[in-house]
């Protein structure tokens, strides 16, 4: 449901936008992949163990998982552009301040502020949603959606090539730059708009979130070092299981809640976010596999390529990504976006299949990955249309927070599986076993994410129907206003 821009002064430039959008987008996911590859680097900078070092990637993860629904709610209260502005300039701030890191506690302490660029997402999605014409929303909306393959697919080869040939703090410039970059955009170039959605910030409901993510990432983060089944990864587990109705409990009775489960309750809703999270399960997973595995010594099943070497077996999806994600958009203006996102499932299982039978090569794996970024880039522009086509305008930061949320989460349990099935699989000491058994889990999440889509009921909203609801007005919020609510008593927040 695509109301008309409201947005204040001169119309919106939607091709200005877009790329502001994709910059800042870009940037976040970049600072998410490009350690990837550097963190023995680091450990050996530091002078600190493994699993110290993994702190500098499990802190960005921890802050960005509980930050992303509540800087999304408050986009949608006070105003998407001003927390965009807010967000991108602590997280510039932070990537400068991790390059000055002079140890590793330091640069822990920063990569966690870092990590509330995780609301970056969120905020773009609804500023699309704001800024550019009805009839472009779709297409603006899958373009951002991918930006975050695009961004993992770069930050491989770019994390790589800087480990190779240049110091360290490069890695955290680049971030810079590119936050940087993105808020100088916003300032200048994302219009201001009107509307604010009414209600107040639900700290305490924000609270009990984040103690159930933390435990729970935690647990997922530290279960291959301390074991799946030891005492503290299952009290972790058990904790945020505990934790997660208590909160589902309390919002559902809140005023103004910080995810409306009503939204969550939505069979088509609750489809894409299930398929969001199995597919973040086995592609965001597999980012972590192909670096490993391409760096691995021939000896016992890898590829022995360098850093910047292996990231360049998935640079070529970058394109594909770009290539594919305005075709998904233009079909999904066209003819709805449940198509686009089943056959990209589809196609994602395969690549990770082709990539499960042969990954003994680099022109294997190249192969594979190009297979896997047709889907990947197919999924991932067309789950955001379908989420947005049914929440009302005030409610797209907060569900757009939640999908993005299921997509980490699908990542940080997905690679942690993947590295323990790789582990446990791998006999006398070779390793392509292990990786055929892991692509293969990976391969059956995204079936089973080609399953979850399948129970999506979509309108189809064709070009001509999204112009007419745009020149008709808004379409009012399908789910009725709180119980004890009125426009009087919310006068105050609005």
């Amino acid at each position: 449901m695509s109301e008309p821009s409201t947005t204040e002064g001169s119309p919106a430039r939607p091709a200005v936008v877009l790329a502001v959008l994709a910059v800042s987008v870009c940037g976040y996911s970049l600072a998410a992949t490009q350690l990837l590859p550097a963190l023995p680097v680091l450990q050996a900078h530091f002078h600190s163990s493994a699993s110290a070092t993994a702190w500098v990637f499990t802190a960005y993860t921890l802050v960005a998982a509980p930050a992303t629904p509540l800087v999304g709610r408050m986009g949608d209260i006070y105003g998407r552009r001003r927390l965009l502005i807010t967000v991108l300039a602590v997280f510039s701030c932070a990537s400068v301040a991790s390059a000055f890191a002079h140890n590793l506690p330091e640069l822990i302490a920063a990569r966690a502020v870092q990590g509330l660029g995780g609301a970056i997402l969120p905020l773009s999605f609804g500023i699309v949603r704001d800024a550019l014409p009805a009839r472009r929303v779709p297409v603006g909306l899958a373009l951002v959606g991918a930006m975050t393959a695009i961004g993992g697919s770069v930050g491989l080869p770019l994390g790589g090539l800087i480990i190779d040939r240049a110091p360290v703090a490069v890695l955290f410039w680049t971030g810079a730059a590119f936050g940087f970059a993105g808020l100088a955009g916003a300032v200048i170039g994302v219009p201001r708009t009107t509307r604010r959605a009414p209600g107040r910030l639900d700290v305490a409901g924000a609270l009990i979130l984040t103690a159930a993510l933390v435990a729970l990432l935690i647990g997922v983060s530290f279960a291959p070092r301390w074991g799946w089944g030891s005492a503290r990864v299952v009290g972790l587990f058990a904790f945020g299981a505990a934790v997660l109705p208590l909160w589902w409990r309390y919002e559902s009775r809140a005023a103004s809640p910080l995810v409306d489960t009503r939204l969550l309750r939505q069979r088509s809703v609750t489809a894409t976010l299930l398929t969001t999270l199995a597919m973040g399960f086995g592609l965001f997973g597999t980012f972590t596999l192909l670096p490993r595995l391409a760096q691995s010594p021939v000896a016992i099943g890898g590829l022995g390529l360098s850093p910047f070497l292996a990231g360049t077996l998935m640079f070529p999806t970058a394109f594909i990504n770009a290539s594919v994600a305005p075709v998904v958009g233009v079909i999904g203006r066209a003819r709805g976006s449940k198509l686009p996102l089943r056959a990209g499932c589809l196609v994602a299982a395969g690549g990770l299949a082709l990539l499960a039978a042969l990954h003994a090569s680099p022109v294997e794996i190249a192969s594979g990955c190009a297979v896997l970024g047709v889907g990947f880039a197919a999924a991932l522009a067309a789950a955001p249309n379908i989420l947005v086509n049914n929440v009302g305008w005030e409610q797209t930061g907060a569900v757009m927070a939640v999908n993005t949320l299921a997509q980490n989460l699908g990542s940080s349990i997905g690679s942690q599986v993947a590295v323990t099935i790789v582990v446990a699989r791998s006999v006398d000491g070779n390793i392509s076993t292990g990786y055929t058994w892991a692509f293969a889990v990976a391969a059956a999440a995204a079936g089973l994410a080609f399953l979850a889509c399948s129970m999506v009921v979509e309108s189809v909203r064709t070009a001509a129907t999204a112009v007419s609801a745009a020149v008709a007005g808004p379409v009012p919020d399908p789910l009725p206003a709180p119980p004890g609510l009125s426009a009087e008593s919310l006068r105050p927040f609005t």
